[in-house]
Order: C-alpha cells, then structure tokens, then sequence
C-alpha cells in the first residue's frame, strides 16, 4: 500500500509519500511546495497549482490520497458509550454532542478515535466539524483534479508520531486507574496557528488549536523595525531567538528578544488557559512538552517555553521514529513535515482502529467498483443517452406544433404499436395517456435546458481571476483577503485594508468590473490598524452578460 499525506498549510503545501512493506512503513519522499507570503496576495491559486502538480505525480490507481483538515475547523469532546460497537458508536455521536458543541446533527459531520475499552464501554474521543469547511477543502481539491480518499484533522494526525497507531484500540481491566496520570504535551507552532495534543499511555485524549503563529511574530518584528514582510519573515525564519536571560547580551539583542517575546506572551497566555482546561477536563500532570512546526527552531523557545509553563519543553525529531525513513533527516525537512507525515501514517490504520476520516456522509467518496463500472461501459451509455436526447427533442418538436398535432402523433404511436416487440396494451395508447407521456417530455428537456445553461456559466476560479486582475496594485492598498464566497451569482468578499481611502479604492476598482453589479459595501469597526469591511455583489457568469 502506498499513501500520500498532503498538508494544505498556510506557508507551503507538504507532501509525504509512505509506503508499507509488510509490518513496516517508509517514508519514501517528501516534498514542499512554497506559498507566497504577501500579505496581499490570495493563496488559492497557489494551491491549485501545487495540488495539481502533486495529482499529476500520484496516480490515484496506485495511491491513496489523505489530506489534512484544518483543526481550528473540528471541535471535540471525551465521551462514554455503554457499548463497544463501532457502528452503534457513530449513530450515537450526534445525539451525544448536540448540548455540548456550537452546531447542529444536520449542519455538521462526525467522528471518533477510540481511547480505550473497559468492559462493555468504550471511551472516545469524539469529532465534529461544519460542513461548509469540509467542502471548501474539497472544492479546492477538485479544482486541481484531486479526490481525497481521507480527510482528517491535522490536529488528529499529529498525534500518530507518539501513539500506537498499528495497534488496536487499548483494553484496560476494570480496576486500572486512568485518572491523574502523566502525560506529554504536544506543541505544533505553525504560521498561522499553534496545536496542541495531550498523549496518555499512547493514546491522543485530547486537541486544541490555537490561532497564534509565525505570522503574528513576523507582524511583531515589521512593526517594531519598519521592515517589509517579507523581510522580516526572513529574519525571524533565519535569526529569530529570545532571550532566557540578558547576561552577556548587548542592547540590539535585548531590545530584540523583547519584541519577541512580546508577541510570545499572546501564545504563552493561551497555552496557559489550555493547560488549564486540560487539567481540569482529563486530571493530567503534564510531565514533558515536544515542540515541532516551523516556528519551534526559534532559538531558545524551548527553554523559555519551560520558564513560563513549568513544563520541559524541547524539539522533538519525529523522523524516523513512527516510520522508517529513507528522505534527508536535515532541519528543514524536520520543522515542515511532520503534520504531512502524520496523515499518510493515517492511512495504514486497522480496520479495528481505523482512520479518523471526516469525508462520510454525502461527501463519502463514491464506490470505486461502480466508478470503474461506468468507465468499462462509457461509450454504451453515451450512445443509450443521445438516443434517449434525440427521442425527447422528437417528441418536444412535435408537442410544439399545438393540440392539433397530438392526434398525429397519437397516429404514429398507434401504427408503431402494431409492431408485435413493442407490446403496448390498450389502455397505453389512449389520448389522456398519451398527453401526460409528452407533457413528461417536455419538462425533461426544460430541465435539461437549464443544465446547458449552468454548463455556460463561468467558473468561480475564472470569477476568482478576473477579480484578481482587477485590484488596485500593491502601492496603492495594503490588502488582506479573508473570505471569498460565491454561491450562485451572489458573491462576497471579506478582509481587511488600512483605511477608508484604501476601502474607496477597492470598492472602485470592483465596482467597474463588467461582470460586477449591486455593490454593496459594509466598512465594520477598526480592529488595531486595520480596517475589517465586507463586499457584497452579484456576479454576471454568462459569456452575453458580460457587457453593461
């Protein structure tokens, strides 16, 4: 079997190849491919030519493909079943998380990893996330020819580096106790949000995520500096540190460790409320901390981690350890794989203890047996459909011609009733009969109308583009995208500028676009030096409806 784990990030899309030999795993490759850092500048095509570019190396017939779901996306809770079935399990989720999670049955779509069996019970971990977010990963994956066999939590598939993720759900005797034990702490800093994971006896009993990363420590350093982002970005990835202590340093470096460490107090304030609620949800000591992602190179981050939280914290080298590897064990492939490593191990999951896939339900991927079906009988069913099409716009062309002409018809079907294979019975050819046959005919090829009509329609990565293009350049506006919806004709934008003249611009440039009508645009109050807004519009996505 050989899996391929793609990390959708926000600084650069990871792919890890593994392939199982026997009882054994390898990691055979991993590759980055680099997002751009502007903060102006809309990531998703970038995306779609990485993911492309990945779909064209991997052959879906070969491979399986499992792809990571943001954790900050999923929300989840310990709970107790009074039976071990893993079916009875995944009917009951939703019932049991309705009280205690922000969402609906209906609006979301549900998963567990199995923590332990003791006696008839079982104790999980239990998943959910909305659907909107699950679709918008697989929209994107779709825009780059990529079906993804699994989705799962990046959160989730960080933890198969410290469980024991080839065996079975763990059986514990009644009177072992599992209340107050040790347990590690996993700290994933990315660039855009930091996870966290509790590891108990092997097993993941807990997932946060925490929107602090990279990115806000670059703004930190710009900011106090005056540099350009992406300068700064470079610094903090190459000579970032913080101080322990300022013995023996001068006062560049001083006053440097402390604009780092100012922007660390954020995630350091957060990672205090976590462990907090940890402890007080699982009763847990937390013995040791392993820091990895991007972020945790910083130097010294590790001992001032420990200072802070009374933890000890130190980077964990994960390659080699749940697999074998065969890729350079260098510090680069270090800090940026782990996560990709994580879901391609998912993959090679038993079926006792399977993968925790969020891609079920009405995203479930579809039977590969029937895909296969319909490819081996293509051609066959081409042909029965346009002669189903052709007997249809027959019978419209016909119908058309007015009430006059139903009894010539009529005629035609009765004189093709004499043919004996046909065998049609008396009742069958009566006018009333006859008439509701037609009147059926027609409303199939309206409907099949209106489908020709939505093929027509622009895509929304053409929209997307032509929207792009659009924008003022980047001496005029400082822009930050954080949404862009379509849904039909109406479409809407959310992010940030710095202020109301850059905010007039945009609306402008937009605004002139001949596929754009009914501007609307919703300024919302000032968050730091950056003003939030919403622009709401209709889009004209037929070829003719181009032009005002």
């Amino acid at each position: 079997m050989k899996i391929v784990g793609i990390d959708i990030g926000s600084f650069s899309i990871k792919v890890a190849e593994i392939e199982g030999q026997g009882r054994s795993t390898v990691l055979r490759d991993f590759r980055e491919y680099p997002l751009s850092h502007d903060p102006g500048q809309d990531t998703r095509l970038d995306k779609i030519e990485a993911l492309r570019s990945i779909a064209a190396q991997y052959d879906p017939a070969t491979y399986k493909y499992v792809v990571g779901l943001g954790s900050e996306c999923t929300t989840s809770r310990i709970l107790t079943f009074p039976f071990l079935e893993r079916r009875k399990i995944l009917q009951s989720l939703p019932f049991e998380l309705e009280d205690v999670i922000p969402m609906s049955q209906s609006d979301a779509i549900f998963d567990f990893r199995t923590i332990y069996q003791r006696g008839s019970t079982t104790k999980v971990l239990a998943v959910a996330t909305p659907k909107p977010y699950i679709q918008n990963v697989l929209h994107l994956c779709d825009d780059a020819g990529l079906s993804p066999d699994i989705l799962c939590p990046d959160g989730i598939a960080l933890a198969n580096h410290f469980e024991k993720w080839d065996q079975n759900p763990k059986i514990i005797d009644s009177e072992d106790t599992v209340i107050g034990e040790s347990a590690l702490l996993v700290v994933h800093i990315g660039y855009v949000k930091t996870l966290v994971d509790v590891i108990q006896n092997g097993t993941l009993i807990a997932s946060r995520a925490i929107y602090y990363g990279g990115r806000d420590l670059t703004n930190a350093i710009s900011r106090a500096y005056q540099l350009p982002y992406l300068d700064a970005l470079k610094g903090v990835s190459e000579k970032g540190f913080v101080l322990t202590n300022t013995q023996g340093a001068n006062e560049d470096q001083i006053a440097f460790s402390q604009t780092i460490s100012q922007s660390l107090d954020q995630l350091v304030s957060d990672l205090q409320r976590t462990i907090v609620d940890l402890k007080a949800d699982l009763q847990a000591n937390f013995t040791v901390g392993h820091l990895l992602g991007g972020m945790s190179r910083l130097i010294n981050l590790g001992p001032y981690l420990t200072q802070k939280l009374d933890i000890p914290f130190g980077i964990f080298i994960h390659l080699g350890k749940a697999t074998q590897s065969e890729i350079q064990n260098s510090e680069s492939n270090e800090r940026a794989s782990s996560i990709a490593v994580g879901l391609a191990i998912e993959g090679f999951r038993k079926q006792k203890n399977p993968p925790l896939d969020m891609r079920r339900n009405e995203f479930s991927k579809q039977n590969q047996t029937m895909e296969l079906f319909l490819a081996k009988f293509k051609n066959v069913a081409q042909m029965a459909v346009a002669l189903y099409v052709a007997f249809f716009i027959y019978s419209t062309v016909r119908s058309s011609l007015g009430e006059d002409n139903l009894a010539a018809v009529d005629k035609i079907i009765r004189d093709q009733s004499k043919n004996p294979n046909l065998n049609l019975t008396s009742q069958q050819l009566k006018s009333e009969s006859l008439k509701k046959v037609i009147k059926a005919k027609k409303d199939e090829i309206e409907s099949r109308k209106a489908v020709i009509h939505l093929n027509q329609l622009s895509s929304a990565l053409d929209v997307m583009r032509t929207i792009s293009t659009a924008l003022p350049t980047k001496d005029r506006i400082t822009l930050d995208i954080t949404h862009f919806n379509l849904d039909g004709e109406r479409a809407i934008l959310e992010g940030t500028v710095n202020n109301q003249t850059e905010l007039s611009s945009l609306k402008n440039s937009l605004a002139q676009l001949p596929i754009v009508t009914s501007p609307v645009l919703t300024p919302h109050p000032a968050a730091g030096n950056k003003l939030p807004f919403t622009f709401a519009f209709n889009v004209l996505r037929l070829p003719s409806q181009g032009v005002k």
